[in-house]
């Protein structure tokens, strides 16, 4: 089973120094994020956030490596 772990946006936020819980919702907003409401909680992953803003400023050559992947 492939698990990834969710951030909360205050906490997601924290996780890069460049990006700021406004660019987190805006990418919910404009469905470039992908994330998991609870109740009134919204919820993202490091990866999917990742993907949205570095995409957005290198065009399509950025894809996250799994830092829990074993790399030769």
């Amino acid at each position: 089973m492939n698990t990834k772990k969710v951030y909360a946006i205050k906490d997601a936020a924290k996780l890069f120094d460049e990006v700021t819980e406004y660019t987190i919702w805006k990418g919910i907003r404009e469905k470039r994020i992908p994330y998991i409401k609870l109740g009134r909680k919204y919820y993202v992953t490091k990866e999917d956030v990742y993907n949205a803003v570095y995409r957005d400023l290198l065009g399509d050559y950025v894809e996250v490596v799994h830092s829990d992947e074993n790399v030769s």
